[in-house]
């Protein structure tokens, strides 16, 4: 009789669950008939990245979802600064490095339109190197914006990848707390369609790179800390800006 009550009893415990699941199920559903993809899409592009890629809990229509985002918004946690415990912050580091890398791989064959990386922490010089060349070899990206709230530099190779690949580039910030070097190759250049310039510090107190820089649908360009540098004793150094009206 005992038994008879149990069985029952988990019977009806278990139907509960399967009309739960399938309550769900069910509503998810609907809310994936009644919103376009598309518009999902573009609605999860106005989130950080990482809030982003946490939807993919949701259900196994959003599994993957993340990975079609034309924006990416990469942020370093700036509470590992109040942090006395090493070990919580390489741990902390470590997911960091791991997560840029896959968003990246997940994302490589999907055309972006903004690239965010907010850095807090020190990273090494060939790990950054590979990230921008990552985002720089992207020919449809329109909005770059790199912080930093340490040194960091562009070996000529990475920023020979910008340049090679700015045509759409619309909207371009480069910001450290502490000068940062950016290598510029010997290539001729010229600023056209300059709606905004913001510097942190004069143009005359700048160390200026060979030639010019060629961003031909720049509108916003965002330069702090930034130190540009050309070994080349051949080419006199000139920093040409041209205001598009």
């Amino acid at each position: 009789m005992e038994s008879d009550r149990t069985r029952s009893g988990m019977c009806l415990k278990n139907a509960e669950i399967a009309n739960a699941n399938a309550v769900k199920e069910a509503e998810e559903d609907i809310f994936h008939t009644k919103i376009p993809e598309p518009v999902i899409t573009h609605i999860l592009s106005f989130l950080p990245t990482k809030d982003a890629v946490r939807t993919s809990v949701l259900s196994k229509t959003w599994e993957h979802r993340w990975t079609f985002l034309t924006k990416l918004s990469l942020h370093d946690h700036r509470q590992n600064d109040l942090i006395n415990d090493q070990l919580v912050r390489l741990r902390r580091t470590r997911n960091f490095v791991r997560f840029v890398d896959r968003a990246l791989i997940h994302t490589d064959g999907i055309i972006l339109d903004s690239f965010s990386l907010f850095l807090f922490g020190r990273y090494e010089t060939s790990l950054l190197d590979a990230w921008f060349s990552n985002i720089f070899n992207r020919r449809r990206v329109k909005t770059l914006r790199i912080h930093s709230h340490f040194q960091f530099s562009l070996s000529g190779l990475v920023t020979r990848s910008l340049l090679k690949n700015s045509m759409l580039v619309e909207e371009l910030e480069l910001h450290t707390d502490l000068i940062s070097t950016i290598k510029v190759p010997i290539m001729p250049m010229t600023i056209k369609e300059l709606e905004i310039l913001t510097h942190s510090i004069p143009l005359y107190n700048v160390p200026t790179p060979a030639k010019s820089f060629c961003f031909e649908n720049l509108k916003l360009l965002k330069l702090c800390g930034i130190n540009f540098k050309n070994d080349s004793p051949k080419y006199p150094s000139s920093f040409c800006l041209v205001s598009h009206s």
